[in-house]
């Protein structure tokens, strides 16, 4: 294996400068590039614009001229093509316009009539030959001809001609001026030029009318060929790059002469172009070397900065590394006192990770060992690696270490079980909540709901986590849930049977108390007639609990004053307590009102009472006594909770054998009591507490074994007897 090289800090503070040179040389040629661009463009806008403001001075001439003849060609002296007149005329328009070399005046057929400056040696030859002559006859239109040399000035010059137009519109003539070629360079030298600039004006043959550099030596010479396309040529404006006559390089711009043949070309050097932007480079380039040595210089420094923090850094994290104690010393630049920081916070999170983790192992146990299901992980061969406590009380075993170690299957009733639960994990589909039978070290089997979930381990091998449940407690509970649904179906029975024998008792009662009346001399008959009485009494109380318990009594609220009931009660509670219970009755003038079923109120105390007596044993104290409470804020009780507000209380206290906290919770449930058989129903709680819940009350017990019993009832209150 090739291990790739290794770069120092010199490698790499050179590349940084040479990452950070480049983009500099890559913007210097790139604006290099765009301004050699700009300042082609600016040359051919300048040239295009100085042609054109050539053109727009010549075509002004040319305009002032074509005013000029067409004037003089109206002229009598003309219009009569008589040679005296016509030529003083001509002499006079001569001397004052300079730029003119001579006007003449030519008749239809070609044969100069007149002329300013005298006829040359053998007079004047036909010009019916010349294109100006034959265009401006034919057109009737201003024209103007090519350069030529005067056959009277003998200089270059070009000819401007004019029409002389009859009464019919027909031509009779040409009035012409030859215009002096080297003295129209006048109209070039208003024109301002760059430095080293060249303005031209030719005709559509290339041949030179006018020239800002060496115009005598070009006026009437064909320019040479620089290489152009004829289509550029053809167009009406333009510009190109092309070496001028004398071998410099220019830029041109060029554009037609409006009512010429004639074309105006200026050229700015192509060096007057890239002067500044070469000296632009030149002062860039200097400025980036200086940089690169100022870099240079700063590299070094930094390099050895650098390389010295960092040697120290190494050795102090070798020294770490061999587990020597303590921080590394942040010193050196601010990044190497940053990564010498950072170190020393990866260290102290790494001390708080171990501690965390240890943290985390002791949690883990914690849960482990006091979670209330069973827990067992085991590895790919199927083995007991670890269980916890709650397992080990599951199957039977003293400690977990009797467990590790262990074949799983040997806990299943069927072990082959455990291949199918795995090979449902090994597949992805989920275990939860099977269920199936486990046997335990004594050979019992017990019901258990197994969760399951498979993992790689620290090193990579595949672990299979289990959940058990045991499920003989939930099972005894789902039994007794069926019993309470039994009873309540034999409570709805026993509500249709009382409800018929309390009309049976009513027939009872009613026929005792006519025995009664009718013989009441007789003493024996008035004894057993109470004796009926009283028994009708306690199976009517029987009645009404068992039709309180199934709900089938028709209930009736109504305004109570709870003191009046206690104490219309007084009577009866006493003869039912017996002669060996001392029933005491206390009322508390301001209990108040309350709302509830009367009937039921007196068998809510009723069966208190009877409770209390039986809990006494026929001897000791039984109290019952009335008050007024309010609750500030809410108060739990032992059958709900109680908002804020004023209540009645009813208290039935005792010092009778009290209530064994094993069997507290059940006191209130339906026919559960722990009287002997015979002695109890079960019914007279669970009837109080449906009662009183029913009235929007509640209860509180309060019991301690051998020292007695106390039922707290606490009733909404009404408000004042008067009030009520």
């Amino acid at each position: 294996m090739i291990r790739p090289r290794s770069w120092s800090i010199r490698s790499h503070l050179f590349a940084l400068v040479v990452i950070t040179v480049l983009p500099l040389l890559v913007l210097l040629i790139q604006a290099l590039v765009l301004e050699t661009r700009e300042g082609l463009e600016v040359a051919e806008r300048n040239s295009r614009a100085v042609a054109e403001t050539t053109a727009t001075s010549v075509h002004r001439f040319f305009r002032e001229a074509e005013l000029v003849l067409g004037s003089m060609a109206t002229r009598s002296a003309v219009q009569s093509l008589d040679p005296g007149p016509c030529r003083e005329l001509l002499a006079e328009f001569l001397g004052v316009l300079p730029r003119f070399a001579n006007l003449f005046v030519v008749d239809a057929g070609g044969a100069v009539v007149c002329s300013a400056l005298p006829p040359p040696p053998g007079g004047f030859d036909p010009v019916v030959d010349r294109e100006w002559f034959r265009r401006a006859v034919s057109e009737r239109d201003f024209q103007a001809g090519s350069p030529q040399v005067g056959r009277i000035s003998g200089r270059w010059v070009s000819v401007l001609a004019s029409p002389v137009l009859d009464d019919e519109g027909e031509a009779r003539g040409v009035i012409g001026g030859a215009i002096d070629l080297i003295g129209f360079q006048t109209v070039l030298e208003q024109v301002s030029l760059p430095e080293g600039s060249v303005l031209t004006i030719d005709d559509r043959d290339g041949v030179v009318v006018a020239r800002s550099l060496d115009p005598e030596g070009w006026v009437g010479r064909r320019l040479p060929p620089s290489g152009l396309s004829p289509d550029i040529l053809e167009q009406p404006e333009g510009s190109t790059r092309v070496p001028g006559a004398e071998g410099v390089e220019r830029v041109w711009g060029f554009t037609a002469i409006e009512g010429t043949p004639w074309r105006a070309w200026a050229g700015i050097p192509v060096s007057e172009v890239y002067g500044p932007v070469r000296q632009a480079a030149l002062r860039r380039a200097i400025l980036i070397a200086l940089a690169l040595l100022a870099m240079g210089g700063v590299s070094i420094l930094l390099y050895r900065r650098v390389s010295v923090s960092l040697r120290n850094l190494v050795e102090a994290t070798e020294r770490v590394g061999s587990g020597e104690e303590g921080p590394i010393p942040e010193r050196g630049p601010d990044e190497v006192r940053k990564v010498a920081a950072q170190f020393n916070q990866t260290l102290e999170a790494r001390s708080r990770a171990e501690a965390d983790r240890l943290r985390s192992l002791e949690r883990y146990r914690s849960v482990l060992e006091h979670a209330v299901f069973g827990i067992l992980v085991t590895g790919a061969d199927d083995r007991v690696r670890e269980a916890n406590p709650a397992l080990a009380r599951i199957v039977g075993t003293p400690s977990t270490e009797g467990l590790r170690g262990q074949p799983v299957a040997a806990l299943f009733e069927r072990p082959d079980e455990v291949l199918a639960l795995r090979a449902g994990l090994e597949r992805g589909s989920p275990v939860a909540g099977v269920q199936t039978t486990w046997i335990t070290r004594e050979g019992v089997p017990i019901p258990v709901r197994i969760h399951g979930s498979m993992h790689r381990d620290a090193v990579g091998d595949m672990a299979f986590e289990w959940i058990v449940e045991d499920l003989t407690e939930r099972l005894i509970l789902e039994a007794r849930i069926r019993e309470v649904q039994k009873l309540e179906a034999v409570g709805s029975l026993a509500g249709g049977v009382a409800h018929d024998f309390n009309n049976l008792l009513t027939v009872i009662t009613t026929s005792a108390h006519f025995l009664r009346e009718d013989r009441s001399a007789d003493a024996d008959v008035r004894e057993s007639a109470d004796d009926i009485l009283d028994a009708a009494t306690r199976g009517a109380t029987l009645t009404r609990q068992l039709l309180t318990f199934s709900r089938k009594q028709v209930v009736q609220p109504e305004p109570l004053e709870l003191n009046r009931v206690v104490g219309q009660m007084e009577g009866l509670l006493r003869r039912l307590a017996g002669d060996g219970i001392q029933l005491s009755v206390c009322l508390d003038p301001g209990t108040g009102w309350v709302e509830a079923d009367p009937a039921q109120l007196e068998q809510v105390l009723l069966n208190l009472v009877l409770n209390a007596r039986d809990a006494s044993e026929a001897h000791g104290p039984v109290e019952v006594r009335t008050g007024r409470i309010r609750l500030s804020r809410e108060l739990g009780t032992d059958t709900g909770t109680l908002s804020p507000g004023e209540y009645a209380e009813l208290h039935v206290a005792d010092r009778g054998s009290g209530i064994p906290p094993s069997i507290r919770s059940r006191i209130f449930e339906p026919f559960f009591t722990t009287k002997p058989e015979g002695k109890g129903t079960g019914l007279g709680l669970a009837t109080v507490y449906g009662i009183v819940t029913g009235a929007g009350g509640a209860i509180t017990v309060v019991s301690r074994p051998d020292q007695g019993t106390t039922f707290r009832i606490l009733l909404p209150r009404l408000g004042d007897p008067e009030e009520a």
